[in-house]
């Protein structure tokens, strides 16, 4: 978080057993400031919001540097959402379904599609679908890269990763060692 200068944590478990996001640095570690029911990522706009994914809900949170909490996005359609792994679009992203500075997120489809999805930090709801299941993957986690790539690994696919255009298009990298499971990409500039 650029405002409070401060780390934070997600607890990926039920409300009940001390999901939520919890201050982990900061002038009170190790509180939790809102329960949420199966939180898998949040991200922080440099206005200080934190925007909190909830697997369980398909909902994402938006929660104030003052405290409020509320949905900003209420599912992103009719079957299963589980959305996960969130990413702000680099500078030059721009499609029909996204702009440079909206977030991107993950519908890691647990019993359903995979998918990517895009949202604007300035209006709620509004969210708009960045890339169709593209077949059999198990995509969670989404990094922005340089010159505006947007990166996600494939949990089923050991020997690759993979980019998303702001079209929507998929490009593959074959990695020269494999690597089992990836849950999580990230970019360090």
């Amino acid at each position: 978080d650029a405002v409070s200068a401060a780390l934070y944590g997600i607890v990926d478990s039920a409300s009940a057993s001390g999901g939520g996001l919890w201050t982990v640095t900061g002038a009170t570690p190790g509180v939790r400031l809102q329960a949420y029911a199966t939180p898998t990522h949040a991200i922080f706009d440099g206005a200080g919001n934190a925007y909190v994914s909830e697997a369980t809900s398909g909902n994402i949170n938006r929660r104030t540097p003052a405290g409020t909490t509320s949905v900003w996005v209420a599912g992103f359609h009719a079957s299963d959402d589980d959305p996960a792994g969130m990413c702000f679009a680099p500078p030059g992203f721009n499609g029909p379904n996204v702009s440079a500075g909206d977030v991107i997120v993950t519908d890691y489809g647990f019993s359903g599609p995979d998918e990517f999805w895009a949202f604007s930090t300035l209006a709620a709801e509004g969210e708009r679908q960045l890339m169709t299941d593209p077949g059999e993957v198990d995509i969670y986690d989404v990094t922005a890269g340089p010159s505006g790539r947007v990166w996600f690994a494939d949990a089923l696919d050991p020997d690759s990763l993979f980019s998303v255009g702001p079209t929507g298009q998929i490009a593959g990298i074959r990695l020269s060692s494999p690597i089992p499971a990836i849950q999580s990409v990230v970019w360090d500039p």
